[in-house]
């Protein structure tokens, strides 16, 4: 069965240099990173694009850095590592690398595509278990870092694979990833002394209302340090059929009169996914005021 998937992200983190934090989509997986610049990050489960953060069980996944940058170079070649650290939720450690990569001659800086580590498992976890990664990136010849903390849920192994092989990329104002045919999008911003208003409007073909309505929202805000915050006001998604095509859905987000929250960082993150977990949409926003 063919899978849908898009995101939008605002403000993606190519080529930052100094310190940043996000989510990045489908995994709810954060990331901070500072002084490493990256084109992205990618979660691969079976070869393909993971789609959640639920883990079949005994089953191998791979995290990739793409493109990264910001290493000291010595005559060409560049000194990165990997540090991983594994645990459940209740404080056990399952694992635990100061450098799984091991690379003492180093890479040659022109040839580093991205960095790549494969993870399972070990006996010690059982299905219905919360288990927490942190993958730090990072220069062994400077302070520079990219730390992903991803929490993951085990599953039995004989659920479908929440995966795909038709995520595309695109970056520019926004950093999109989606098999979605997506008509034009629309981004508006409008500021006055005492009031801002944000608009982002676009939408999706090939995901009609029905559908829609028989599948699963989530909506999450987070703060600058990406901790979960109650539902901010004044902060509406408007879904609906589109009118002139059936196999169309609107979508429409408005943030307005948000005076209140002045000189502060905030993500909106919304989610939506089919019954059957084939199918997922998603959108994260990054705003200032």
């Amino acid at each position: 069965m063919k899978k849908f998937i898009v995101s939008f992200i605002l403000l993606s983190p190519l080529f930052v240099m100094s310190q940043m934090k996000g989510i990045i989509p489908f995994t709810h997986a954060k990331y901070e990173t500072y002084g490493i610049s990256f084109k992205d990050i990618e979660f691969k489960l079976a070869k393909n694009t993971w789609l959640s953060n639920r883990l079949p069980i005994n089953t191998e996944f791979e995290i990739k850095l793409i493109k990264p940058s910001g290493f000291k170079v010595f005559d060409d070649i560049c000194f990165p590592a990997v540090s991983v650290f594994l645990s459940k939720n209740n404080g056990d450690t399952l694992g635990y690398s100061t450098d799984i990569l091991k690379n003492r001659k180093g890479f040659n800086i022109d040839s580093l595509s991205n960095l790549s580590i494969s993870l399972s498992f070990n006996n010690f976890v059982k299905v219905g278990d919360t288990c927490n990664l942190r993958v730090t990136f990072y220069d062994t010849k400077s302070e520079n870092f990219t730390k992903v903390d991803f929490p993951m849920y085990i599953v039995e192994s004989f659920l479908p694979i929440e995966n795909s092989n038709a995520v595309y990329s695109e970056y520019g104002l926004f950093e999109t990833k989606s098999n979605l045919d997506l008509g034009k999008s629309i981004y508006k911003e409008d500021t006055t002394e005492y009031v801002v208003y944000k608009k982002l409007a676009f939408d999706t073909i090939n995901l009609n209302y029905e559908e829609f309505k028989s599948g699963k929202e989530t909506i999450t805000f987070y703060d600058n340090h990406i901790n979960k915050v109650k539902k901010m006001e004044n902060f509406k998604i408007d879904v609906k059929p589109n009118t002139e095509n059936d196999k169309k859905m609107s979508f429409n987000i408005l943030l307005t009169d948000l005076s209140n929250y002045a000189h502060s960082n905030y993500y909106f993150h919304y989610r939506w996914e089919s019954k059957d977990k084939l199918k997922v949409f998603e959108i994260i926003l990054n705003f200032y005021y």
